[in-house]
């Protein structure tokens, strides 16, 4: 019998899971995608409705703050490599201002490293800024997230290195589920040279 799937469509998760099946020779026909909106899906799941829901992984830490037992299933575990994080800026800012994209790069490098070497006092801060969030919910999204900063392809290197290899099995996946109708070079759109 085939699976229900709730999805938020047009999302991230929601595109690739025809990627998802096609890259592990999943039948799409043994699977329902149900539209739907993230807080909506989360009731389904919760609710026995649907089997699963694409969404993203942080989802995990609510679920399971409310005594829902999940299974998180990465798609990069299943083939499908999608970096989900990166600095964007145009190649007029990225030539006229330099020092400001550098300065960037290394606010966000030390917000990285800072929550890697302190993540209670990251969740206790962004509950600061949002008193209504529970802090323990907080904390466990970003011990979720922490994994995910750096990739095999980038461990050992400076944070907020992004690997071409990666970029080019993320413009894979976006031509494949149709997303881009040409795949670009990975290189012309990454650039590593304020990471230091």
């Amino acid at each position: 019998m085939g699976k229900t799937i709730a999805a938020a469509g047009g999302g991230g998760a929601y595109t690739l899971l025809p990627v998802l099946w096609k890259v592990n020779n999943i039948e799409p026909s043994k699977v329902s995608i149900i539209t739907m909106q993230a807080g909506p899906s989360l009731t389904s799941l919760l609710g026995g409705s649907v089997d699963g829901v694409a969404t993203n992984i942080v989802v995990k830490a609510s679920l399971e703050g409310r005594a829902f037992k999940t299974n998180a299933l990465m798609y990069s575990d299943f083939g499908v490599v999608m970096p989900g994080q990166y600095l964007i800026v145009s190649n007029a800012t990225l030539h006229s201002k330099p020092d400001l994209v550098a300065r960037m790069v290394k606010a966000v490098q030390m917000s990285l490293a800072d929550a890697q070497q302190n993540p209670e006092e990251s969740a206790a801060a962004f509950k600061s800024e949002y008193p209504n969030y529970s802090g323990a919910t907080a904390l466990a999204e970003i011990q979720l997230l922490l994994p995910l900063v750096q990739s095999p392809t980038t461990a050992g290197k400076p944070l907020g290195t992004v690997s071409i290899e990666d970029a080019t099995a993320g413009l894979t996946a976006l031509a494949l589920a149709g997303a881009i109708t040409a795949k670009p070079d990975a290189s012309t759109l990454v650039t590593n040279q304020f990471v230091k």
